[in-house]
């Protein structure tokens, strides 16, 4: 969540790392309970769609929209797949993807 608030900050770079450490650890925990792997990959999942759509929004930041569409469109597969297709994270995603010029 601290990734999270440092994005809407526009603390992008900050941002990436933290959620590049909560990508690690998850990995890790995952592949040491694989009795709880379900949760955990629908958890490790939304982690990186976050993080995904931080990158989109740092190259947003830097006109660099086409690598912000990259991780945009990755970010909005898997919110789709985790979330459903009415949760605020995914519409999020697409007001910014829609909003490149």
């Amino acid at each position: 969540y601290l990734s999270l608030s440092l994005r809407k900050q526009g603390k992008y770079e900050a941002a990436i790392t933290l959620h590049n450490q909560v990508l690690g650890i998850m990995a890790k925990v995952i592949a040491n309970n694989p009795g709880q792997i379900s949760e955990l990959s629908r958890r490790s999942a939304l982690y990186k769609a976050r993080a995904m759509h931080t990158k989109g929004d740092f190259y947003k930041y830097y006109g660099k929209n086409e690598q912000a569409r990259g991780n945009y469109i990755t970010a909005l597969k898997i919110y789709e797949r985790t979330l459903g297709k009415n949760k605020q994270e995914l519409e999020q995603v697409l007001r910014n993807l829609n909003n490149l010029d």
